[in-house]
């Protein structure tokens, strides 16, 4: 493969980094990439070939692989899952054939999965209050985070 020297001067490392990193995660199409970052296709082709981009894609992929980065690929993908479904999620949330205790359980997963309804701050995880009176001027408070935990590990 030939390998050319092209001045990277037209984009920032940060855009140059940013496409990289998307090409890595793979998630969507090299159109869709560069049509976001207003690149046209024959312009990235000659920035493919210089070595600085294929550094910084070598890099981005490595990252993206890392066994340390378990975490932040399943994060992406879950994220790009949802909003890939979203379009159907919403389609059985209005329709009158679905019951309505599901639309309601759908329409509040979504909330809490956009942020909606949840004051600045404030986890979207769950929570667990129990107070006990014991009388006049006596009370008892527990309170405890009940978020769900992410459990990390390798495939072995």
């Amino acid at each position: 493969m030939e390998v050319s020297v092209l001045p990277l001067d037209e984009y920032s490392i940060h855009t140059l980094t940013s496409i990289a990193r998307e090409i890595a995660l793979d998630i969507n199409p090299l159109e869709t990439i560069l049509k976001t970052h207003q690149i046209p296709t024959q312009t990235f082709r000659r920035i493919s070939k210089t070595a600085a981009f294929q550094k910084i894609l070598s890099e981005q992929v490595e990252a993206w692989n890392s066994s340390l980065n378990i975490s932040e690929r399943l994060r992406i993908k879950q994220a790009a899952m949802v909003e890939a479904s979203l379009e159907h999620l919403f389609e059985r949330l209005i329709d009158k054939k679905e019951s309505l205790a599901g639309a309601v359980e759908l329409f509040k997963a979504l909330s809490r999965n956009g942020g909606i309804g949840v004051a600045a701050g404030e986890s979207t995880g769950e929570r667990v209050k129990i107070t006990i009176n014991m009388g006049a001027d006596a009370q008892l408070q527990f309170k405890k985070d009940a978020a769900p935990k992410m459990i990390e590990g390798e495939v072995l």
